[in-house]
């Protein structure tokens, strides 16, 4: 039964931390964009294991949820949104994320334009994407 346990506290754990780790491999990036849901299910074993009265096997689980809690504090914005007006000016940004796989060139840069925007800003762009830019 300590195996068990030992082998349970090393996955949850390892599993926790492959929300955490910065990686530069689009499938593991995309996985990551759900480390908040990873969090609330951690919470929720662990409070499902106290439930039943398994303390010690909710500790990897509550372990868990606040190695990404930790994480994720810096994105959690606690302060209300600030508009700052300068001398009655205001200065208008957009920005797109045009994706290397989308192919709506012109419908893409007639939108952008339609903003009446101070600034453009493009992401994710490729060498067909900066010749139709």
């Amino acid at each position: 039964m300590k195996a068990l346990q030992f082998i349970l506290t090393v996955a949850v754990l390892l599993s926790a931390l492959f929300f955490v780790i910065p990686s530069d491999i689009f499938i593991i990036d995309l996985i990551q964009s759900f480390a908040l849901q990873a969090m609330l299910g951690y919470a929720f074993i662990a409070f499902i294991l106290i439930v039943w009265k398994q303390r010690r096997l909710s500790i990897p689980f509550v372990s868990a949820a606040l190695i990404i809690l930790v994480y994720l504090l810096p994105y959690i914005n606690l302060n209300s949104t600030r508009e700052y007006e300068i001398e009655g000016n205001s200065f208008r940004v957009a920005h797109y994320n045009v994706l290397g796989s989308n192919i709506l060139y012109e419908q893409t840069v007639t939108q952008a334009l339609a903003t009446n925007a101070d600034l453009l800003s493009f992401q994710e762009v490729d060498s067909t994407w900066m010749e139709q830019l």
